[in-house]
């Protein structure tokens, strides 16, 4: 079951990377329309005509850098059931540092991660890791698939210090327990009062935007207003929910989540996740 829940999420990360980190909802809402979003790679044509876009990744790339980091974590920790902080530290700078075996666009956490460890040769002051991207949600993915119903009952704190590797932001620990919520106890008939019962669980800054995402249906309004479709996780959670909440199937979320825009990728590596994960939990009961 395991590998089926990693390889959910890497394929969401796949299906949506074609158009990660175009910005333009107008144009993606208007192509979406005479064509199929999911599925393609990226193309330059596309970010070249939206008003606003990155092209980071290209047509030879699987996965977004979280989707990579996703896919070493989980073969590292279901190796090493003691993998702890220095190994994550470990195994990040083997693929980063200059002559390390990843090849392809790195993010300003895993620059801040390499400029720190050579600032230790060089004698320069180091860069605070202040992110607060969705990376720092992979540990705990890891943990819950792997452990949460092995004997480790400490699986969040474990998440939280390989989080703390390229993060100091203690609102993942938050999200942790609300995660937890969600997935333990999300019930099918009575999804939308259970989504917002786990609002209580979250970062109080991000509540009011939560609550928002279950209540505000046009998509416009929502992310004018409430949401950016940026990459930190305050943002992608509460997009996440209003997905949720205006999205029936799986198939039309992730639909809906590439036409919302901007870091979408990574955000499909976390819907999909919360999704097979209350979708198991529920088979199992009945």
């Amino acid at each position: 079951m395991n590998e089926q829940l990693i390889k959910a999420s890497l394929r969401a990360n796949n299906l949506t990377i074609g158009f990660h980190w175009i910005y333009d909802r107008k144009y993606l809402k208007k192509l979406s329309e005479n064509e199929n979003l999911l599925g393609q790679k990226p193309k330059m044509k596309h970010y070249a005509k939206a008003e606003l876009s990155y092209y980071a990744y290209n047509e030879n790339s699987k996965y977004t850098l979280i989707g990579e980091i996703l896919k070493w974590l989980f073969e590292a920790i279901r190796e090493n059931r003691d993998f702890d902080e220095s190994d994550y530290k470990k195994l990040l700078l083997e693929k980063f540092m200059p002559g390390g075996s990843y090849n392809g666009y790195v993010e300003s956490y895993a620059n801040k991660l390499v400029f720190n460890e050579l600032s230790k040769y060089y004698k320069i002051t180091p860069l605070e890791l202040d992110d607060d991207q969705m990376v720092g949600f992979l540990p705990y993915f890891v943990y819950k698939w792997l452990y949460s119903n092995d004997n480790i009952t400490n699986y969040m704190d474990r998440a939280l210090s390989l989080a703390s590797v390229l993060s100091n932001n203690n609102d993942y620990k938050t999200y942790f327990e609300m995660f937890d919520y969600l997935i333990e106890n999300t019930k099918y008939e009575t999804f939308d009062s259970d989504l917002e019962k786990a609002i209580s669980y979250a970062p109080e800054k991000a509540r009011n935007n939560l609550t928002k995402a279950l209540t505000i249906k046009d998509e416009d309004e929502f992310i004018e207003n409430y949401s950016s479709t940026a990459c930190n996780i305050y943002d992608a959670v509460s997009l996440i929910y209003f997905i949720l909440a205006n999205a029936k199937t799986y198939e039309e979320q992730l639909k809906l989540n590439i036409r919302l825009g901007g870091a979408s990728a990574d955000r499909a590596i976390l819907l999909t996740y919360l999704d097979v994960f209350i979708s198991i939990n529920n088979e199992t009961e009945e």
